[in-house]
């Protein structure tokens, strides 16, 4: 059990790296409209997988009272 929970807080700070990484290039680089739709849009993908993965590690909490709370 302690490999998945640490198997998925890494997948959630992977997805949280990969937006911190959207928006330096963003603010790096000439911002464009069409950039910038596609920076909210890879953000937002990012924010879900991390969203999932911080679910993940709640739904195998091995206190599920404790997880549920959480």
């Amino acid at each position: 059990r302690r490999e998945r929970l640490s198997a998925r807080l890494a997948d959630a700070l992977s997805a949280l790296y990969m937006a911190m990484g959207v928006l330096r290039f963003f603010d790096e680089h000439d911002q464009q409209p069409a950039e910038m739709a596609h920076a909210r849009w890879a953000l937002n993908y990012c924010f879900e997988q991390a969203r999932e993965a911080m679910l993940g590690v709640c739904h195998n909490f091995p206190n599920r009272l404790l997880g549920r709370l959480v």
